[in-house]
């Protein structure tokens, strides 16, 4: 079946949060359950001592626990990005059935984390060519001036008495 092939993450839970079923590039992804079912908190155990499936910063996969499971199974429908191990970015979509089983699908959104990131880089190296002096390198006059203008409205915000700015043209 085209499902158990696909590239897209499938796993279904039972009603009691254990792992009944995967597809192979869920299996690749956070590792075969040997003998279904296996409940969701002890194969995040299992691949975090093995280094696979989702990155958990924090170092302690029972704190991860502490934290993720109370926001599982709380809606019929949630999606959210994850990091894995690898590197790579998933993006997963859960749905509570009616009967309380769900079902996740996981999908590689790795190359539009990486283009993202390329964006932010392009974004931010032209925010700091449009506010720096190409010959000079220094601050140029319209980042003096948006700078100055900020700090006078935080002064006023903040109870200042100048009604306005001395930096604004009068017309």
């Amino acid at each position: 079946p085209l499902i158990v092939v696909a590239t897209v993450q499938v796993a279904v839970f039972d009603e009691g949060d254990r792992l009944v079923w995967a597809n192979a590039a869920h299996q690749a992804a956070f590792g075969a359950v040997a003998s279904p079912p296996v409940a969701f908190a002890d194969v995040l155990r299992r691949n975090f001592a093995e280094n696979r499936g989702v990155r958990i910063d924090c170092g302690d996969v029972e704190q991860f626990l502490r934290e993720v499971l109370p926001r599982r199974r709380v809606v019929a429908q949630r999606a959210f990005a994850t990091d894995l191990v690898t590197g790579e970015c998933v993006w997963i979509h859960e749905t509570v059935l009616a009967d309380g089983w769900l079902v996740s699908i996981g999908t590689d959104i790795t190359p539009l984390k990486r283009l993202e990131t390329d964006l932010r880089l392009a974004h931010d190296e032209a925010l700091s060519a449009s506010r720096t002096d190409a010959l000079t390198g220094l601050s140029n006059r319209r980042w003096i001036l948006e700078l100055a203008e900020s700090q006078a409205q935080t002064a006023r915000a903040r109870g200042a008495s100048s009604r306005r700015s001395p930096l604004r043209r009068r017309r």
